[in-house]
């Protein structure tokens, strides 16, 4: 059963990846093994919202929302962004690094299931993680 775990309110900035790893890292609510993984997948999927987020040319910056649920063995990572909704893709080739990073193929690889989700005003990409 996966319970609430952590939900975090962030600014669509590049430092709200860190902080989002951070506070994921000191609640060790998944086994160690799996842990690292969900440090990695949040950071990736709260990097590609700040970077999509729409950025107004006045006022404050636009807020990322992220919910981990999990329990030892399973964890659902959600993050819900203003900017425009993608496709997940799953792709086996290594990505063009001249284009993007490696943030959603790594995502693609450590998820066992993952994708995205266009809501009214918003984006929601999820990672389900299992161990084993």
């Amino acid at each position: 059963m996966l319970s609430p775990s952590l939900v975090l309110r962030l600014p669509a900035s590049p430092a709200s990846a860190a902080v989002a790893r951070r506070a994921v890292e000191a609640r060790e609510f998944a086994s160690s093994g799996l842990l690292e993984n969900v440090k990695l997948v949040v950071t990736e999927l709260v990097t590609n919202a700040a970077r999509h987020s729409p950025r107004p040319d006045t006022g404050p910056v636009g807020t990322i929302t992220v919910h981990v649920r999990g329990s030892a063995d399973h964890v659902l990572i959600e993050v819900f962004d203003a900017g425009p909704c993608f496709e997940a893709t799953t792709t086996g080739s290594i990505p063009d690094l001249s284009e993007s990073g490696m943030g959603l193929f790594l995502v693609a690889r450590l998820a066992h299931r993952w994708g995205t989700e266009p809501r009214p005003g918003a984006c929601r990409a999820w990672a389900e993680l299992r161990s084993g």
